[in-house]
């Protein structure tokens, strides 16, 4: 994957994002949930997975 997240055990307020052999197109404001935002049903969210 081009993307992957390291979140270390010691540092529950940091993670580091890396994007491999990144680009000019990948820049962006890119925003961290470390927990689930949705709050209503989220079957449709998954629907395709099956």
């Amino acid at each position: 994957p081009r993307v992957s997240v390291k979140v270390e055990k010691r540092e529950k307020n940091h993670a580091d994002l890396e994007i491999s052999s990144a680009a000019v197109s990948d820049s962006a404001l890119y925003y961290c949930a470390p927990r689930p935002t949705v709050t209503e049903n989220t079957s449709a969210l998954y629907k395709n997975l099956v």
